[in-house]
């Protein structure tokens, strides 16, 4: 009878340890890591090189097209042609950012010339296809310009409020 009582005092003894184990959530600490984005030159081959056309006619248009990308140069309706190496940031598989530095003075609406020559400047994209991107370039009325890559990387993003206007949808000129 004594073996029964502790055999059944033993059995419960062990219930209770396996339910306070069961309970016991091992602590896990949480680390937030931040994703890195690799901004690189752009190349021919980068699907967002070429002319762009947002079918509106525009005084600002160009002959047959309202933008234009290339490694060396950028061309945009907003702010005039500017010679200089052309950098990509891919945040995601068709969206993300260019990069480049201003070669001349731009027009800022309600503003007049500001001479921004070797500033940094940027354009978003996104929904880019073979045959279509939605994309605009930075808002800059605030005037506070970047005078470095990394500072325009950092600056120039959708979270900051600088591509409002990124819902326009441009189609790529064959030629």
């Amino acid at each position: 009878m004594k073996n029964l009582k502790f055999s059944r005092l033993f059995a419960a003894a062990m219930l209770v340890a396996c339910f306070a184990f069961a309970g016991c959530t091992p602590q896990t600490k949480e680390v937030l890591v931040e994703k890195v984005y690799v901004v690189r030159p752009l190349t021919n081959t980068d699907a967002i090189v070429g002319k762009w056309d947002d079918g509106y006619e525009d005084y600002w248009v160009y002959t047959g097209y309202a933008c234009q990308y290339a490694p060396n140069k950028v061309e945009t309706a907003s702010y005039g042609a500017h010679d200089s190496t052309v950098y990509i940031q891919e945040t995601s598989e068709n969206s993300g950012y260019l990069y480049y530095k201003f070669s001349q003075p731009i027009s800022l609406y309600g503003v007049g010339e500001v001479d921004v020559t070797g500033k940094w400047g940027a354009i978003a994209y996104q929904n880019l296809t073979s045959t279509s991107v939605q994309m605009c370039d930075a808002n800059y009325m605030d005037q506070k310009w970047a005078g470095s890559l990394a500072e325009c990387v950092k600056q120039y993003t959708k979270e900051n409020n600088y591509f409002e206007y990124i819902t326009t949808v441009f189609t790529k000129i064959n030629e």
